[in-house]
């Protein structure tokens, strides 16, 4: 079973950690066509003093696909897949682990009426935690109401 370090495990962890974030994000002109919108991130953090044999690097990404108004106005198609923060460097050297996580997901959001939405969903991931073991899949409807 390999195992995978985590910045976000404060086991450790001493001082601070710094982070940085890049994000991009474009619309089409027109909705109700086959170009989505797009969403794309990078994040990297740094622990400032970890412990021997801890993190001491970590990033992450992400992508996200959002198709708007394709089968009644106001309604929504996305995807969106992301690795979650994992490790790139340990204090000392060391092995950061073979695990690559990554999590997904799948909606289709519309409103049946101007006072609620209506958002079904699919999600999954592999290696999610901290080894290849701890896949996940599930679903889920949320309903939300306006008064």
């Amino acid at each position: 079973r390999q195992r995978q370090m985590c910045i976000r495990d404060r086991k450790g962890a001493d001082g601070d950690t710094t982070g940085y974030a890049l994000r991009a994000y474009w619309r089409p002109d027109n909705s109700g066509t086959a170009t989505p919108e797009i969403s794309v991130g990078y994040d990297i953090k740094s622990a400032d003093t970890p412990a021997e044999g801890k993190a001491k690097e970590a990033d992450s990404y992400f992508v996200g696909l959002t198709w708007r108004d394709m089968f009644q106005g106001d309604d929504r198609i996305g995807i969106a897949i992301t690795q979650p923060l994992k490790v790139t460097a340990v204090e000392g050297g060391g092995a950061t682990g073979e695990v690559d996580p990554l999590v997904w997901e799948a909606y289709y959001s519309f409103k049946p009426n101007d006072s609620m939405e209506v958002r079904p969903a699919i999600f999954g991931g592999t290696d999610v935690e901290d080894s290849t073991e701890d896949d996940i899949f599930g679903a889920v409807v949320t309903t939300t109401f306006k008064f």
